[in-house]
């Protein structure tokens, strides 16, 4: 009797997933294709999930196609099941990148504050105008029009 088979009687949390693979050689994701493959789980997938699974090549995405109602283990058979590695939470991911992205922004704005208050001090210091004076004539500038004479 396979062991495996004996412990997903004993064990109600086991059950299995169907699964295709969505990596290629190269690791550039694709739609799931080819043949669907039985992998053994405790945790609750539903179709469209996507998980982790060890292969001969290494770790691999997948996409869960099937779930089972029932432990698709078969009592008699001669091969070792395969498992899922872990749930893949694109959600978190997602939700990650853009936590990142946003502090980047917040950061790179607050940075240019700091540099452009240090550059402007260090210009009133050289030049011996305040930086009320420089400011002032920074605007008189942007709004004089640019007028050209033939």
């Amino acid at each position: 009797m396979n062991i495996t088979y004996l412990h997903s009687l004993l064990d109600e949390s086991i059950n299995t997933v169907g699964v295709k693979f969505l990596s290629n050689e190269f690791g550039q994701q694709r739609e799931p294709e080819g043949k669907v493959y039985n992998y053994c789980t405790r945790l609750k997938l539903v179709e469209g999930d996507l998980a982790i699974v060890q292969s001969p090549t290494g770790f691999q995405i997948v996409c869960v196609v099937e779930s089972h109602e029932t432990c698709q283990l078969s009592p008699t058979s001669e091969w070792e099941p395969k498992w899922i590695a872990q749930k893949l939470d694109v959600d978190s991911f997602v939700q990650l990148k853009e936590d990142n992205d946003r502090i980047h922004v917040q950061l790179t704005r607050k940075l240019r504050q700091k540099h452009r208050k240090q550059a402007m001090a260090q210009f009133s210091e050289q030049t011996g105008l305040s930086l009320e004076d420089f400011q002032q004539a920074i605007k008189v500038e942007s709004t004089t029009p640019n007028i050209t004479t033939t």
